[in-house]
């Protein structure tokens, strides 16, 4: 059982704490506090203070560092919180085509439409190269044809696309 009795020490009238354990007492009553080398109260409390201080400025420096990052939300103008936006998009309207395995999607109906006008070797020229952003190597390679063809059926359904589109638009 521990047990703390605080007196005052005569000769300065400083006060003194002295410990006593269940079966240990110590017969010098000034090495007696809490047996961990203070001498005084006021040398642990002002320990206690000044590690308290120095936590204290620790912990605001932190808080001043950590503000200097930060950057509220409603701090942001309109412009600045529009760029940081993000929408997301789904394809429910967009018309998918299937290419040798790749499912492409288009999201403009009038072009969906001009380029279901075309044939399937020259839709899907247009859709690997235009929509899924293959080189005309990999489509010749896909499509088991030459890189030549690929780039002509390209030329061609480009010229069907244009005559298609303005049609369209010019109705």
């Amino acid at each position: 059982m521990l047990r703390s009795v605080v007196e005052k020490n005569n000769k300065n009238n400083s006060p003194k704490v002295d410990n006593f354990c269940s079966k240990k007492q110590s017969s010098n009553k000034e090495d007696n506090f809490l047996y961990t080398g203070w001498k005084s109260v006021e040398q642990y409390d002002h320990y206690i203070k000044l590690t308290l201080k120095f936590r204290m400025r620790d912990y605001l420096r932190r808080v001043k560092r950590r503000q200097k990052k930060v950057l509220l939300f409603s701090e942001l103008s309109g412009t600045e919180l529009h760029d940081l936006a993000v929408t997301d998009e789904y394809f429910v309207d967009d018309d998918m085509f299937d290419v040798s395995g790749l499912r492409v999607s288009v999201s403009d109906p009038d072009i969906a439409e001009a380029l279901r006008g075309l044939s399937s070797r020259k839709r899907d020229v247009i859709l690997l190269y235009f929509f899924s952003g293959m080189k005309d190597w990999e489509i010749a390679k896909r499509m088991k044809l030459t890189n030549s063809t690929i780039a002509k059926d390209r030329r061609r359904a480009l010229k069907l696309l244009r005559s298609a589109l303005e049609g369209m638009y010019n109705e």
